[in-house]
């Protein structure tokens, strides 16, 4: 269980072990052999699968990383098949479209999923409640500007993705508002990160956008990043992507939602984009 997309999921502990370890088990021997779904054609189940295993534990809020247990899954096959190193890796992208699909069935926009799972989703379950709290602040007025702040802080050096590598050197802060800033990150981004390991993910977003919004638009004000001085350019972007880090890597990659666009109930976000593959289904757990 469940046998197909609208089959109820086993509800007996033993029943969720046994169809948890049996579709794990089908996904990566399968994937392991090379074979996999080809376009339409699926004649392992493989899509129905991984939607079940993704239905069982959102519907169950099991903690679990779906890396280890389908390393574990690979580990457990014949010998000729475990040194494959490109199976786990294929299993997962896998049972990310499948993830994707079920999400913008159920009316998340396709571009807060896309933030979302560029923040992992190896826990499913934690997976569910960042994308629950980003559906609350993305109604929230204060939602553009926390957009912004992730945005703005990547965009300025994605273009140069080598000199972010390392700490913030203090020494480097010559300007008022780049110290203002530093100032800010030191006092608050603790208190931040424990929201985020707390699982409390909207009062992260809230304290994060009032934190941040007015240092960070005055750091884009007043201070010029692209200097000819290479450190000093280096330092500032490492502390830009150090603040985008903090909520992009952990809650969701924000920078990837255009504001302005109409999607949904959110009514923020890229225009609409091409699916991947997969069964469509009318809900992503019992919600």
């Amino acid at each position: 269980m469940p046998r197909s997309t609208h089959d109820e999921v086993p509800e007996s502990s033993a029943g969720v072990a046994l169809a948890l370890a049996e579709k794990i088990d089908h996904l990566v021997a399968c994937f392991a052999i090379d074979q996999r779904p080809s376009g339409s054609a699926d004649p392992y189940g493989l899509r129905r699968a991984a939607i079940g295993l993704i239905r069982i534990v959102n519907e169950n809020a099991l903690r679990l990383s779906l890396r280890q247990d389908c390393s574990q899954a690979l580990a457990l096959l014949p010998p000729e098949c475990r040194g494959r190193t490109e199976t786990v890796p294929a299993v997962l992208d896998f049972i990310r479209d499948r993830l994707f699909q079920m999400c913008v069935d159920s009316k998340v926009p396709h571009d807060l999923v896309r933030a979302l799972l560029a923040a992992g989703y190896d826990d499913l379950t934690d997976f569910r409640h960042r994308m629950e709290a980003m559906m609350k602040c993305s109604k929230l007025p204060t939602w553009p500007s926390l957009v912004t702040i992730v945005e703005r802080t990547f965009n300025i050096s994605k273009a140069h993705p080598a000199d972010d590598k390392g700490e913030t050197d203090v020494a480097l802060l010559k300007e008022p508002e780049e110290k203002a800033l530093w100032k800010v990150w030191t006092e608050d981004q603790p208190a931040i990160a424990k929201l985020i390991e707390m699982g409390k993910y909207e009062q992260a977003a809230v304290a994060y956008n009032r934190i941040f919004a007015g240092p960070v638009h005055a750091f884009f004000e007043k201070v010029f990043v692209n200097v000819e001085d290479a450190a000093l350019k280096a330092n500032r972007m490492r502390m830009l992507r150090s603040i985008h880090r903090l909520f992009a890597e952990r809650i969701a990659d924000l920078a990837q939602i255009q504001l302005g666009a109409t999607i949904g109930a959110a009514g923020t976000g890229k225009k609409a984009a091409e699916k991947p593959g997969g069964e469509e289904l009318t809900a992503l757990g019992k919600d």
